[in-house]
């Protein structure tokens, strides 16, 4: 793993999240700690607000968001983030792999 951040340094506050994607391709929540107001396994669309449930301390999400894109060659997300701390939302981590 080349990640350069330390797991320790890696912390998302309790918080919506605005998921918006182009084109109108199935995602799935994986979610198996329950971190997240939507099940585990239940397809979204684009439009969906998620809900961190509680604070997610030294990189212990387990959460994530699959899109099922099948090889397109262009796919556009815009998250639109909203807590309620007085971190700012650049120190929260969040990857695309």
């Amino acid at each position: 793993n080349n990640n350069p951040v330390t797991a320790t340094s890696r912390d998302n506050d309790q918080q919506t999240i605005l998921l918006n994607w182009i084109p109108a391709v199935v995602a799935t929540v994986i979610d198996p700690d329950n971190q997240l107001d939507i099940a585990d396994g239940i397809e979204i669309t684009s439009g969906t607000t998620i809900t961190q449930t509680a604070d997610q301390f030294n990189g212990v999400a387990t959460w994530r968001i699959e899109f099922n894109v099948n090889l397109l060659t262009s796919f556009n997300l815009t998250a639109a983030h909203d807590h309620a701390t007085a971190n700012a939302i650049g120190t929260e981590s969040y990857g695309f792999n």
